[in-house]
This record gives structure tokens, C-alpha cells and sequence, in this order.
């Protein structure tokens, strides 16, 4: 797994990408101060913090691909510049410790289709977010880990998630995937 870290402190960067080498040896982890000029369809996941994720968003025109996980890691200062949830996979305090930011690398990598959005024909019956929650529940995914993935409210979740039930007309997650099934919708 390529991993790239982008942040504008330097001494951040290079020690976070020297604790994940540390932490496992199989990660692949490369360090970057500012925006890469080179191609970054190469890495699996990107580690940016907002100001870095700005400069990739201008530079890409808002378009990224569907197979690179970024992981926004958020520090105080950045409370006040707006970056859309759809324009990362997660987040992350830059101060939580590595195990858990191994953790939610993991955890973005095991949703692999939450962030692609597809488009809707006329007769589908679910919206966007029904379906990336659907994806999630469907994927095996708690509500806590779906609402911190899609960057909504835990009883958001629970209403995406009655929503799906009534309009299926089911009451189990075997249900579930079997009217997405039946339907052609995964």
C-alpha cells in the first residue's frame, strides 16, 4: 500500500511518516510538503492536512479518483476554511495517536464504494446518501463508523437507515441486500 503525506509542517509530516514505517513495515509511505507536482494516482491513500487538500482539489479542478482514500487530518486552526465532506473519505485530529490513525486507514480502505457517487436513473428509489449508507450497512459498517465516514450525524445514519427499511419494505440487513439485488442496484 503507497501512502502520501501532505502537510505543511515539515517536522509533522516527516515524523508521521516515520511512526507509520514504524508501526508496519509493509506500508509504503512517502512525505511531501507541499501539493506533489507529480502524478498522485500512484498512492492508495492520502494523509492531507486542509491547506495541502485545497492545492490538490485547485490543481485536480475538484475531481479526484474514486480509487485514492483521503484522510483529512484536522488540527484546531482549520476550524474555520471549508472543505466539503465529499472531498475526503474521513477525518482525523492530527494529534490522535498512530494506532489509531492506522486504524482509520484501514477503515477507509475497507469502504471502497462510499465515496463514488453514482448517477440516478428516473426510477431509482433511493438518493445518493441513501445509498453510500446502504453501501456501509451493507459492508458491515457500525452506525458510529458510518456517520464519521460520511461526515453526517449518527441519527442521521439511523434516519438513512429507517428510510431504507420503509422503502424496501424489509426489516433485516439479509433484506436489504437482497431487495438492492433484486432491484439491480448492487
Amino acid at each position: 500500500m503507497n501512502i502520501l503525506i501532505l502537510h505543511r509542517n515539515a517536522y509533522y509530516g516527516q515524523g508521521l511518516c516515520n511512526a507509520l514505517i514504524n508501526y508496519n513495515k509493509d506500508l509504503k509511505v512517502e512525505y511531501c510538503q507541499f501539493a506533489p507536482s507529480y502524478d498522485i494516482t500512484n498512492f492508495g491513500i492520502i494523509l492531507s492536512d486542509a491547506e495541502s487538500l485545497r492545492f490538490i482539489l485547485r490543481d485536480t479542478k475538484g475531481i479526484l479518483y474514486d480509487n485514492i482514500k483521503i484522510i483529512l487530518l484536522k488540527n484546531e486552526r482549520d476550524r474555520e476554511s471549508y472543505i466539503p465532506h465529499t472531498a475526503y473519505d474521513s477525518d482525523i485530529k492530527d494529534n490522535a495517536p498512530i494506532e489509531d490513525i492506522c486504524k482509520e486507514i484501514e477503515i477507509s480502505l475497507s469502504i471502497s464504494s462510499v465515496k463514488m457517487l453514482r448517477k440516478r436513473r428516473r426510477h431509482d428509489r433511493l438518493s445518493a446518501r441513501e445509498y453510500q449508507t446502504a453501501i456501509c450497512i451493507l459492508e458491515g459498517h457500525r452506525n458510529t463508523d458510518i456517520a464519521r465516514l460520511l461526515g453526517i450525524n449518527e441519527k442521521t445514519v439511523s434516519t438513512y437507515k429507517c428510510r431504507l427499511f420503509r422503502k424496501f419494505k424489509i426489516k433485516s440487513i439479509l433484506e436489504l441486500r437482497e431487495a438492492m439485488k433484486n432491484m439491480d442496484i448492487i
